[in-house]
């Protein structure tokens, strides 16, 4: 298991009084990983899957129930 802290630049739905999207500086978290020999990550919060597809390139998912804007993140180096 991992413990990773971030701190990351987001837009956020809803942070403006219009209900638009606005970028949010310095947006710090922090979850615990489990890396599977496939390649699969779960998260301590429930909220993402991740597949390594590399060890530069990974795939993200939102699993989050609540999220009302789900999305699929790829990343590479």
């Amino acid at each position: 298991m991992l413990v990773i802290s971030q701190t990351s630049d987001v837009d956020q739905l809803g942070a403006t009084d219009s209900g638009g999207y606005t970028l949010v500086y310095g947006q710090n978290s922090s979850d615990t990983y489990t890396v599977l020999s496939n390649g699969r990550v779960t998260t301590g919060s429930k909220k993402q899957v991740i597949y390594i597809i590399s060890p530069t390139k990974f795939l993200m998912i939102d699993v989050d129930p609540t999220n009302t804007t789900p999305a699929i993140t790829v990343a590479e180096q």
